[in-house]
């Protein structure tokens, strides 16, 4: 009697199970591996910008970077003659991203600025892009910012009063705690141009600020701390002392949209939400 040596019906369907289902433990474990080198990749980018920020600081006599400042030797697209807005990251400079990152006050220190500009666990949607290309302010430059961190707008330093527009910057040896105080961080903003409660990485702001929610739970304009790590629930954060870590964040807003939810704060104690105690140096 002869015997074809070939699998059965319920043999295959055995072998097409135990498949799926290694299939279905190995993907989880692969793409909680991807997310970790990309949120590692993510801690080692703004480290990187905590070691400008200081070369910076020597540069000036101890000064931290502006947020935001007038910069007399970078002219003014809009204002012939007169200096270029210069944030930390970028100056107003017409149709030439790459020049314009370049001439940030921290960025200035940086290799390879538009690559360090954007973080490998978020991708900032074409809409926002598109967004930003269609903007009055940034039309006028032709400057879509796309970045995905941003400065801790309290350690900008406090107005002069004789010249409002001038910012006096906090000096590094005035902090008292420099390991609690927050100098970058990975940031998102709502969008109320495209989708109210929808949080994207289109930068029109200088500076990160503490989250903030309305009555409506709804999220307030301006960069806050986006918690784009794992599952929503943590944010790479640079410190003023040089070192940087991965915090669990706040999710400071009652929307039930996730995007929304996403967007946090941080906060020594992030079951209570309350205090500022890392963003606030006097």
């Amino acid at each position: 009697m002869r015997r074809d040596n070939a699998f059965t019906l319920i043999e295959l369907l055995v072998v097409i199970g135990i498949i799926a289902l290694l299939v279905g433990i190995l993907l989880p474990v692969l793409g909680s591996a991807r997310e970790n080198a990309r949120s590692m990749q993510c801690l080692s980018r703004i480290r990187q910008l905590a070691q400008a920020s200081y070369m910076y600081i020597n540069d000036y006599d101890g000064a931290l970077p502006p947020h935001n400042t007038i910069d007399p030797k970078l002219e003014d697209p809009l204002a012939p003659g007169a200096g270029a807005n210069l944030a930390w990251c970028w100056a107003q400079i017409a149709g030439d991203l790459e020049f314009a990152f370049q001439n940030g006050s921290v960025s200035r220190y940086l290799q390879d600025v538009t690559v360090m500009a954007g973080c490998p666990s978020w991708e900032t949607p074409a809409d926002a892009i598109d967004w930003g290309k269609t903007t009055p302010f940034f039309s006028a430059f032709a400057l879509p910012m796309v970045v995905h961190y941003g400065y801790n707008g309290r350690m900008m330093g406090v107005q002069r009063p004789s010249d409002p527009a001038n910012w006096v910057p906090y000096r590094i040896e005035n902090l008292a705690t420099p390991s609690k105080a927050i100098l970058f961080a990975d940031s998102g903003k709502p969008s109320t141009d495209l989708d109210p409660g929808a949080d994207f990485a289109v930068w029109p702001e200088w500076e990160l600020q503490p989250a903030a929610d309305d009555d409506l739970g709804r999220v307030l304009a301006g960069n806050t701390v986006h918690g784009r790590h794992y599952g929503g629930e943590r944010a790479n954060v640079s410190w003023a002392d040089g070192h940087a870590s991965t915090q669990e964040i706040t999710e400071a807003f009652s929307s039930t949209n996730q995007a929304a939810l996403d967007l946090g704060t941080l906060d020594p104690d992030p079951s209570d939400g309350a205090s500022n105690e890392w963003w606030d140096h006097q």
